[in-house]
Formats: structure tokens, sequence, C-alpha cells
């Protein structure tokens, strides 16, 4: 019950999250007479928007790598590694950062073999995983105090 509400809570942030970013493309979208003669042409302004919001939001994502125990019925003694990607996010009121990511990624991983990159190049390890199998959802728990520019807060700031 309470990874499920820990889950249904990062995804409603994350939702609100991009849906605050996206809101201002609503007038673009709709429909509008053909533009005056000289008018800047909405494609382009449209694809500069996106542009705008995907800089914004790029400093939240992050890389995740994990190592895995070999599978044995393979026959391979060799670990598994399995990277993907994530989103950084920050819980008002929680100490730390979490990490929202695959669970197929970080499945059978000991917090101490995955590794979490940011943008800006820093480097740490989950503290605490929590993981749904159907969903295919990881949260990760970390102690990292300060994302810096590496968070959606300061991609909503931007």
């Amino acid at each position: 019950m309470k990874r499920a509400l820990v889950i249904g809570l990062l995804g409603a942030a994350l939702f609100l999250m991009v849906g605050a970013l996206v809101a201002p493309l609503g007038s673009w979208l709709s429909a509008q007479p053909s533009q005056p003669l000289g008018a800047p042409d909405p494609v382009n302004l449209l694809s500069d928007r996106f542009e705008t919001i995907a800089g914004r939001v790029l400093p939240a994502v992050v890389s995740v790598e994990a190592v895995k125990p070999p599978k044995s019925a393979s026959g391979n003694n060799k670990p598994v590694e399995e990277s993907g990607s994530g989103v950084l996010v920050k819980i008002d009121g929680r100490s730390g950062h979490f990490v929202l990511t695959n669970n197929h990624v970080v499945t059978q991983a000991r917090s101490d073999q995955i590794t979490i990159s940011l943008a800006d190049g820093r480097v740490f390890h989950p503290v605490q995983i929590w993981a749904d199998p159907e969903s295919d959802l990881a949260v990760l728990a970390t102690t990292l105090a300060s994302a810096g520019g590496c968070s959606p807060s300061a991609a909503r700031s931007a």
C-alpha cells in the first residue's frame, strides 16, 4: 500500500511539473486563422517552445546504470549490465531527492550496484529502492541534499 502511494504521489508530481511547463502551448495548439504576410511562422514558434521546455527539463533527467547478478539459466557467469534514464524528483517536506525510473533496469540489483549520474557529472548510489514490477516503475531514494541546477524546481523557475 505504501509503495503504491509513493509511486502515485511521484507520478502526480511529475504529471503536474510537465503540465505546468506544457500549459502555455495550449494557445498555439488552438485553431488560428491564417497568418498575415510577414507574421512569424507558428510551426517555428512551436518548435522554439519545445526547445525551451526541453532545455528547462533536461537537468532533471538522470542516467541509471545497474549491475545485476549473472542469469544462472544461461550458463554465463558474467554480470548483467542494464542502463536507462530517470527523472529527479524533490518532494517538499522530505529530505533528499528521488529518482523515478523503470523497474526492469534496477530489478535484482543491490543499491551499491546501482549508479545514478546527474547532468552536471555527479554520481551517487540510492539508499533505498521501491519497485513495482507490474507497472515497471521504480523509485530510488537518495541522500542528495542539493541537486543544484539538476532538479525539477530549477526547471520550473528557469
